[in-house]
């Protein structure tokens, strides 16, 4: 039976059974805020091959052009082991290890025959811890994902069906996890789930050989194994000594026409024992209600909506452990791609932003060179006029400096003492020669020289004395810088 309704964005994810008598599909949008189931479909396969089986897996994703799905393979309890055991050890890692030792002891399998996985219960007598031991036979597990191999359906994990319903039976029952263990009896085609749950645990879990197909042929008869497989599964619950008594019983699952069973549960076991339709729970739409009932006394398809709704919190995963490796490479090999790409983008984004910058900054520079073509010509006038200017403005400075310079030399020329020879070049350089009656006349007028303002780098080139007549005659020559009035002004 195929059930499609209007698609809602999120992640195509998928839960299908094909452990039992019917293939169960079920097709979900999830995003961040919620699950929505848009597409249900069943066909039964108990005396098909499983090639027909992989070719309607196929047929049914080929219908849908679904592209990129989520995959979740169900495993149910009744192909499983499961054994509650106590580990002396509150160590998780030594937990792990000594079950891997001793997880052949639980089974009949040799260990390369089996894969296994459990889920933490808690912690008993402050040193053990209790643990709920799940063992299924490799080849079971071989055969469903050779199944899904051949339909081109890659399977992300193998759920266990009962650690689902304890991750969610808070949502589809509506009700807080409570500190007492509850009961939840899932009833699907063949057969019954004993699961005792608490705070969103699995503790125990016993499969149990009565459902709705055997109270549809014989509702009264199947009522009294019911209960005589309940109170088993009660009795095997308290030998184990795993938890408290449970409070409560749930009838969940395919309870369509199971009305009374809840009043002798009530009588019989005196544990409150209610049905609850889980349609009744759930955020769907009164099209997939209808749908849902009219198969509720057929099959359940609790156990795959619940997959799905525990898929981001369920921890047992019975892939076998080459393929969980692969997964992981894979998922690896996803993480370093997306990284790659993350840093070739920044590096294209940081290349373009330089590239841009470059680009603004040569149209910025172009247009200054254009600006400066138009300017250009006028700035070389500007520069010769200033240069005449600054020639013209010298030479007002300078104007009659040299008469300055000669008035300065006359008045500090010493008494006896005579000039031969001036001379001031363009380039200011001077020359004095001349003679004196003594020498020290001379040296009077260096010093007297070197501390005016009018002259510089003042030296004596040349001193001597000679005859002439009866006196001694000092002959000398001083040459220096003349200082322009410009550089006195500084």
């Amino acid at each position: 039976m195929n059930m499609t309704f209007p698609m809602l964005p999120g992640k195509d994810t998928f839960a299908i059974d094909l452990s039992g008598n019917y293939l169960k599909i079920v097709h979900a949008k999830v995003s961040t805020i919620r699950h929505q189931i848009v597409d249900l479909y069943d066909h039964e396969i108990k005396n098909i091959s499983d090639n027909d089986i992989s070719a309607l897996i196929s047929e049914y994703f080929t219908k849908r052009n679904i592209k990129n799905p989520v995959v979740f393979c169900v495993i149910p309890n009744r192909i499983t082991m499961t054994k509650n055991i106590e580990v002396p050890s509150r160590n998780i890692k030594e937990v792990e290890e000594i079950i891997n030792l001793q997880v052949g002891r639980h089974t009949p399998f040799a260990k390369e025959e089996i894969i296994s996985d459990y889920v933490k219960i808690g912690v008993y007598k402050q040193t053990y811890t209790k643990i709920l031991l799940i063992i299924v036979n490799r080849s079971v597990v071989t055969r469903q994902l050779e199944i899904f191999k051949n339909a081109k359906i890659k399977v992300e994990k193998m759920v266990f069906c009962p650690e689902a319903f304890a991750v969610t039976y808070t949502t589809f029952l509506k009700m807080n996890a409570e500190n007492s263990p509850i009961v939840l009896a899932h009833i699907d085609d063949d057969h019954t789930d004993f699961i005792v749950v608490s705070k969103n645990k699995v503790l125990f879990v016993r499969s149990m050989p009565i459902g709705a197909e055997h109270f549809l042929e014989d509702k009264e008869r199947s009522g009294i194994k019911f209960i005589e497989q309940v109170r088993l599964s009660m009795e095997t619950y308290h030998g184990e000594d795993i938890e408290t008594v449970p409070t409560k019983l749930f009838l969940i699952g395919a309870t369509e026409g199971l009305q009374g069973l809840e009043e002798k549960l009530n009588a019989e076991l005196h544990v409150p024992a209610k049905e609850v339709p889980y349609y009744d729970h759930l955020s769907i739409e009164a099209e997939v209600k209808r749908l849902l009932v009219e198969k509720t006394s057929q099959i359940s398809y609790l156990n795959v909506i619940t997959a799905i709704l525990a898929e981001d919190k369920i921890q047992v995963n019975l892939l076998p452990e080459e393929i969980k490796f692969k997964h992981k490479l894979e998922q690896r090999v996803r993480q370093i791609l997306k990284a790659g790409i993350h840093v070739i983008t920044i590096m294209v984004i940081l290349c373009s932003l330089i590239v841009a910058k470059i680009y603004f900054k040569s149209i910025y520079i172009n247009q200054l060179d254009q600006k400066l073509r138009v300017i250009a010509p006028k700035v070389e006038q500007i520069e010769k006029s200033m240069t005449e200017i600054r020639s013209i403005k010298d030479y007002l400075i300078n104007q009659g400096h040299i008469i300055n310079v000669l008035a300065e030399i006359y008045e500090i020329v010493p008494k006896n003492t005579y000039f031969s020879d001036i001379k001031i070049s363009e380039t200011n350089d001077f020359s004095i020669k001349g003679f004196s009656d003594s020498m020290s006349s001379v040296f009077t007028f260096i010093g007297i020289m070197e501390e005016s303002p009018y002259f510089g780098d003042v030296v004596a080139k040349y001193t001597s004395k000679r005859k002439e007549g009866e006196n001694d005659v000092a002959i000398f020559e001083v040459a220096g810088k003349v200082i322009k009035k410009a550089d006195q002004c500084k």
